[in-house]
């Protein structure tokens, strides 16, 4: 292994190190308040985000005369996934399952799917459907809780487990059961009312139990349209944020390359050249070696 000491450093001459060193710091004075702002824009899309959801489903306000106030186990069926138990590591019927690692923000991640025995009866029991809308059970952050995503058949014979909810829309649109459950979520209302301390728990009775808002059908319809478009237009600003943020890395690592390459700052022929700097730090490093061990 290289150690520290015996890393190679190019050495400019020490007029030209003052010169690197203030280009430096006056390109990443700039690069630093452009980042602040794309960081408040970031906070800006997500505060909209907030509002967006909020507004949609009159949380903060009065309902509207033709609206509903409801249980969500009312309007759709609320399951607990299969327990993952060693009994169930193998056997004839191994099959796929979801878990709580596989529901994101933006959607269901299947690069890593596991698998555990399911007999007939399990099967059927847990056997996922297109369209279930699938709920992170717990977590140890409130705002994670109750995360959700739709399944719509991506793995053929797949299952799930019980560090997820199932839900299954009755009485209500799917796609507006969906949006309400990630406002809950998102504003941490999922774990506000979950159970435990340091993980908390929604649990199939905390979810069928969660208040929801039903707004009459065809405004559902127009709630999730308006929603779908919102969202759509602050994902693209988010990508161009963060696009922007890859940049300015990018551009930071391209500074520090090109000032110890010696292309940041023009070179002066009357600077003194580096190996008389060099043997000036030799012999202090010598005469501070000697006091050492003098002293010792």
């Amino acid at each position: 292994m290289l150690r520290i000491k015996q890393l190679p450093i190019p050495l400019a001459p020490r007029a030209e190190q003052d010169r690197i060193v203030a280009a430096i710091e006056e390109h990443f004075s700039r690069l630093d308040a452009v980042e602040s702002t794309l960081k408040r824009e970031l906070r800006s899309i997500a505060a909209l985000r907030w509002s967006l959801l909020t507004d949609a489903f009159k949380v903060d306000g009065t309902l509207p005369r033709n609206w509903q106030r409801k249980e969500i186990g009312e309007v759709a069926e609320v399951q607990l996934g299969r327990q993952r138990s060693p009994q169930h590591h193998a056997g004839p019927q191994m099959r796929p399952y979801l878990r709580a690692a596989n529901v994101t923000w933006t959607g269901l991640k299947l690069d890593d799917v596991k698998q555990m025995n399911f007999d007939e009866d399990d099967f059927e029991t847990y056997r996922l459907h297109p369209g279930d809308l699938l709920l992170n059970e717990a977590s140890g952050s409130p705002n994670e809780v109750g995360k959700p995503a739709v399944w719509w058949g991506e793995i053929e014979d797949c299952c799930f487990q019980n560090t997820l909810l199932r839900l299954q829309a009755r009485d209500v649109d799917p796609d507006y059961l969906y949006w309400y459950c990630y406002m809950a979520a998102l504003t941490g209302r999922f774990g506000e009312a979950g159970r435990g301390v340091n993980i908390r728990h929604l649990g199939k009775r905390g979810l069928a139990r969660f208040p929801i808002a039903v707004a009459p059908p065809s405004e559902q319809k127009d709630i999730v349209t308006r929603l779908q478009e919102q969202f759509q237009q602050s994902s693209e600003c988010e990508t161009s944020v963060r696009q922007a943020q890859e940049r300015a890395r990018a551009l930071r690592c391209s500074i520090l390359a090109k000032a110890f390459n010696g292309q940041l700052v023009p070179q002066d022929p009357d600077d003194g050249p580096a190996d008389v700097l060099l043997r000036r730090l030799s012999r202090e490093k010598s005469t501070r070696s000697k006091r050492e061990r003098a002293a010792a």
